[in-house]
């Protein structure tokens, strides 16, 4: 599963796991089934958003929002 991954983390492709502790296997929590394997961040993202895909996306649309915000605030610049 790793190799077909890139050997990198399924979500932000990073190649370092980002702890001593190594790459985190994901799994649905109801199954069992190994989903992805991830770094820490992305990790500990997906569990802090408790597996719930419209937690994401509502955080997904969130920062989206704010960002263009911001952008426009600032005349275009980052």
């Amino acid at each position: 599963m790793f190799d077909d991954q890139g050997r990198v983390c399924a979500i932000c492709k990073v190649d370092n796991p980002g702890s001593s502790r190594g790459w985190h296997l994901d799994h649905c929590h109801k199954t069992k089934t190994i989903r992805f394997i991830l770094c820490t961040h992305c990790n500990r993202g997906l569990g802090g958003f408790r597996d719930n895909p419209d937690l994401l996306r509502m955080a997904a649309q969130m920062l989206e929002e704010f960002n263009c915000n911001k952008l426009q605030d600032n005349d275009g610049l980052p």
